[in-house]
């Protein structure tokens, strides 16, 4: 009888190192899908704190600890990694079994933000995107998530059986990346500042890509409204107004959300990340017509 025998999605093509950078196979942790029954979700977000001690996910954040996380992984969606889940949070969710569907990769060092930032469209800067937070994205063409786990330290996963290409485009772009800081007249200036160049770019792209972001957090029948600029364009216009008024982001965030009701209801995952984006511009910006601006980009794509 043949014995099988289970390897891991890297085996024998992992870790690599590029400069001073690492790409290697994440400690393999048992992850369970959670997607609340209708009318289910505070109901289930106790169960886990009574169960887990971890709450239910903000859309792109992550909650918990090493050994016990929840991470959003999309609408009414989370990752429970780590635990065996509870069986009492059955009773609330439709749970399923994914720790062998997914390829999950540890990205470390200095100059990950800039390995990253080849291969998925989004804005990755430190004040940005920080430690816990989560996104759903396009890496490397393949769709997959990644997630800040600390200052120089990201996890990256796509589906198993697109494992050897996604290392093969990480390994790739880690070696340019290090060829580049290492070449004569980088060095210094380029020491895995993703922020410096980031500013560089025209204030149109930089929106494209927060564009980008904001509205893969919308579920699709809000997407599917046309058009869906003006209500969030309505968000970004008070998130200006808040910022203006000396509010500080996790206040605006909490107040824009809470008046998220009747049809503006589908719009509230956008929140987050279009106020943190006006919370990045410059002060002189301010006085432009922001919310214009953004409308016109985002009637655009």
């Amino acid at each position: 009888m043949v014995e099988l025998q289970a390897e891991s999605p890297g085996e024998g093509r992992l870790p690599v190192t590029a400069g001073d950078m690492t790409l290697s196979v994440a400690v393999p942790e048992r992850m369970t899908s959670l997607a609340p029954y209708n009318g289910q979700a505070a109901a289930l977000s106790e169960a886990m704190q009574g169960a887990h001690d971890i709450g239910w996910p903000k859309a792109g954040r992550m909650t918990g600890r090493k050994g016990a996380r929840a991470m959003w992984f999309g609408r009414e969606m989370a990752l429970l990694i780590g635990p065996e889940p509870d069986p009492g949070l059955a009773a609330h969710a439709a749970l399923a079994d994914q720790s062998d569907a997914w390829a999950v990769l540890t990205l470390e060092g200095p100059g990950a933000v800039e390995v990253l930032a080849r291969l998925c469209p989004l804005d990755l800067r430190d004040q940005v995107f920080k430690r816990g937070h989560v996104a759903r994205t396009e890496v490397a063409h393949m769709a997959g998530a990644i997630a800040r786990m600390g200052d120089q330290s990201w996890r990256i996963m796509v589906f198993r059986s697109m494992a050897g290409t996604l290392i093969h485009e990480v390994e790739t772009a880690m070696r340019r990346v290090a060829a580049r800081r290492n070449s004569p007249g980088e060095g210094a200036d380029r020491a895995g500042d993703l922020s410096q160049n980031v500013t560089k770019i025209e204030g149109e792209t930089a929106m494209r890509l927060m564009l980008i972001a904001a509205l893969s957090t919308l579920p699709l029948s809000a997407t599917a409204q046309n058009p869906i600029c003006a209500p969030t364009g309505e968000i970004v216009s008070r998130a200006v107004e808040a910022r203006k008024d000396g509010q500080e982001a996790p206040q605006a965030i909490k107040t824009i959300s809470a008046d998220m009701t009747g049809e503006m209801a589908a719009y509230e995952p956008a929140v987050q990340p279009l106020v943190d984006w006006v919370y990045t511009l410059d002060e002189a910006e301010l006085s432009k017509d922001v919310a214009g601006s953004y409308v016109t980009q985002c009637e655009a794509q």
